[in-house]
């Protein structure tokens, strides 16, 4: 979160210190070759605010009409409002866009379970009664549970629920879950006691309301958004300022704090005592300012990453993650795409019937949501994929980089150069980094056996919690003799692999072409999320890829075209040591099936 106009003269010149080791930014109008981008053609441009899908393939959409620039809730206006979006899909010639309810003051996220919409609001979360024929769009809604209020002694600063809301909640096993905003002062300052016990908080609350919130974690500054996995783990962008030198995404544990704290000699920040919990990925200034919705990808080239919007930095990141342990995690964050002109990148979605990602932008300028009504995009892939980094791991001695190609052999430690350094939390908006970037030299390379990976031998470049590790290349090309996208990833270097590099290809490669619809591809257990198949195939045209218990129960299915890879949950069916599947591709009225144990 930056409000440029409202920041103090001091903390212009704190903010200044910081921006002394800022990154380079990401090259915004850069589209990656990999993907295919689309103006929705929709009737009006919107403050996009939350995206959710029905089952039938309809975007439920809400949007904002705000006044006001400095997180204040602004009075209900008409376009503040939920819609229906009909006929994403295809060619979009028939789109059409219905309007359900409206009034609403600023809503900050929808979710929808079970084909039942419902809408964070600023003051609480509310279920839409009727999204087919509504009697009254100003009162088609139920709330079914306020935010917090201040507790005894304490007070809201700068007016009710200023910047104090929650985003883009999401529903899991009979609740919902959602990130809190901590208590700041214009400019982004914590320099103001809490505003209740709750400040700050990863919040859960029950499907109807009863009960009321429970505090599952806290330490949170000012996030805009989450995302979750099938299995329920759920992951949350902050954004930077006061203890928090930079944009950050993290993995929620229960009972864990994520750094921002209250400034002295103000009441502290309830959850300043919990043990910390490192970020998974520090989404580092210049590249990233004001860190919005995340998304996790379950299908297509890029499954089991995440996408990141910013709403001051036109553009997309992704972060592919790094497991170090039973479940601690390392993330390299790469650039995935700009393409989007002025507009900047608030919601994203995962579209339930196309392989295709909806894009939800607003103006980028100062603090959120705040500019002007912007396009919706659609991002499609592409039939030949970019050539670029993929991953980064901690590997024992060094550093491991995968890409989506084989390289040209000819490459040697001139082509990266290693810089790292140390995120250090202070009461000062957005700052610091300990002393100066130091460079971790690349002592050798060596390649995978089938070119896909690199080591780069850099003892120096090893784990210490909230450690940062740039990684640039320069001059390498793939084996056809394609440039890379782009050279630029960032490593959130939290902890040391013992692993060392394994040069031997990975994977296991099912060349059976029974029933004449050519090789599967793939199918292996996920790396990093336990109880999850990633399942690639190498297959032409319109396919089905399924999962099915042993007794023919379907767990579930998709629709692929082309070459793709997905991932699958085990569902409930566990057999002793694992649990034992049939995978069924199918197209064109041909069939092939084969058990997987994972």
């Amino acid at each position: 979160m930056k409000s440029i106009a409202s920041i103090s003269s001091i903390t212009l010149v704190a903010l200044s210190a910081s921006l002394v080791h800022a990154q380079a930014p990401w090259p915004q109008d850069t589209k990656n070759p990999s993907l295919v981008i689309e103006t929705v053609p929709m009737p009006a441009t919107y403050m996009n605010m939350g995206f959710a899908f029905l089952s039938d393939g309809r975007m439920v959409m809400a949007t904002t009409e705000i006044e006001t620039v400095n997180g204040e809730i602004p009075p209900a206006k008409p376009g503040s409002m939920i819609q229906i979006v009909s006929g994403l899909t295809g060619d979009m010639s028939k789109l059409s866009v219905r309007k359900v309810a409206d009034m609403w003051k600023q809503p900050s996220g929808v979710t929808v379970v079970e084909d039942k919409v419902f809408v964070a609001e600023r003051d609480g979360f509310y279920s839409v009664q009727n999204i087919e024929n509504p009697a009254t769009l100003s009162a088609n809604r139920t709330k079914l549970i306020g935010w917090p209020q201040p507790d005894d002694g304490l007070k809201w600063n700068n007016g009710e629920q200023w910047h104090q809301w929650v985003m883009t909640p999401v529903y899991y096993n009979g609740k919902f879950y959602g990130p809190y905003g901590g208590t700041t002062q214009p400019g982004g300052r914590s320099a103001f006691p809490p505003t209740s016990t709750y400040s700050g908080a990863f919040l859960a609350w029950n499907a109807d309301g009863s009960g009321g919130l429970t505090k599952v974690a806290g330490g949170l500054r000012q996030p805009n958004g989450m995302t979750m996995t099938p299995d329920g783990r759920m992951f949350v962008t902050d954004n930077q300022g006061g203890w928090l030198p930079a944009c950050t995404f993290m993995l929620i544990k229960p009972g864990k704090t994520y750094g921002y704290r209250q400034a002295p000699p103000n009441r502290p920040n309830w959850a300043e005592g919990l043990p910390y919990e490192p970020p998974i990925a520090w989404l580092v200034d210049g590249v990233h300012q004001s860190a919005s919705q995340p998304l996790y990808l379950d299908k297509g080239p890029y499954a089991g990453d995440f996408l990141i919007g910013d709403v001051n930095s036109p553009g997309i990141s992704r972060v592919a993650l790094d497991k170090v342990g039973t479940d601690t995690y390392n993330g390299a964050l790469f650039f995935f795409t700009g393409g989007f002109g002025t507009a900047a990148v608030n919601r994203l979605a995962l579209h339930s019937t196309e392989d295709a990602i909806v894009v939800g932008t607003i103006l980028a300028m100062g603090d959120w949501p705040a500019g002007a009504a912007k396009p919706i995009y659609r991002i499609k892939y592409a039939a030949n994929p970019a050539f670029e980094m993929r991953e980064a791991h901690s590997r024992q001695g060094g550093i491991e980089i995968a890409f989506s190609q084989p390289l040209d052999p000819n490459v040697t430690p001139a082509n990266f150069a290693l810089t790292q350094w140390h995120y250090n939390r202070t009461e000062v908006y957005g700052c610091c980094i300990d002393g100066q970037p130091a460079v971790a030299a690349v002592a050798s390379v060596k390649l995978s056996d089938d070119r896909k990976r690199i080591f780069l031998a850099a003892p120096t470049a090893t784990a210490a919690t909230d450690r940062e590790l740039k990684i640039v290349t320069t001059g390498i090309k793939s084996a056809t003799g394609g440039a890379l996208f782009h050279g630029t990833a960032y490593f959130t270097h939290n902890y040391q692999s013992t692993v060392p590099f394994n040069a031997a290809s990975v994977g296991i490669a099912d060349t059976d072409r029974r029933e004449g619809i050519g090789a599967i591809g793939s199918a292996v257990r996920h790396s990093i999320l336990p109880g999850m198949l990633r399942v690639k195939v190498g297959l032409e045209g319109d396919y089905t890829v399924s999962l099915h218990g042993l007794d023919g129960t379907l767990v579930e299915s998709r629709q692929g075209r082309g070459p793709e890879e997905f991932l699958f949950r085990a569902g409930n069916q566990a057999r002793s040591g694992g649990t034992m599947r049939l995978l069924r591709v199918k197209r064109n009225g041909l069939g092939y099936a084969r058990p997987v144990f994972f």
